[in-house]
């Protein structure tokens, strides 16, 4: 039996700017595989990139977009630049830590 493509919704859930423009963005996305009957049954995830305006790149996939954060971290951490992830996730513990008060 011949498996049949699948498709899936991906949109942008958080977009964290790391301070001026020059300096990139960190995009979480959301997929959402549409089953497909005779092939994929992926559920969804999280997909964190790096968006330097030049290109962007895939760092994290994770179930939770924290998961996603965390394998970006790790997978940058293996070069001597400022890890843009690392800084995206303490943006997001601080902003949230602001919102619980």
């Amino acid at each position: 039996m011949e498996e049949k493509p699948g498709v899936a919704i991906i949109e942008v859930v958080e977009s964290i700017a790391l301070g001026g423009p020059e300096e990139g963005t960190v995009l979480i996305y959301e997929v959402k595989p549409e089953a497909v009957p005779e092939g994929m049954h992926i559920g969804d995830f999280f997909l964190v990139t790096f968006d330097d305006h030049v290109s962007e790149v895939v760092w994290g996939v994770g179930a939770t977009p924290e998961d996603a954060l965390e394998m970006a971290m790790y997978q940058w951490s293996r070069y001597e630049f400022d890890n843009p992830f690392k800084m995206a996730y303490d943006k997001r513990r601080s902003s949230s830590k602001g919102e619980k008060r």
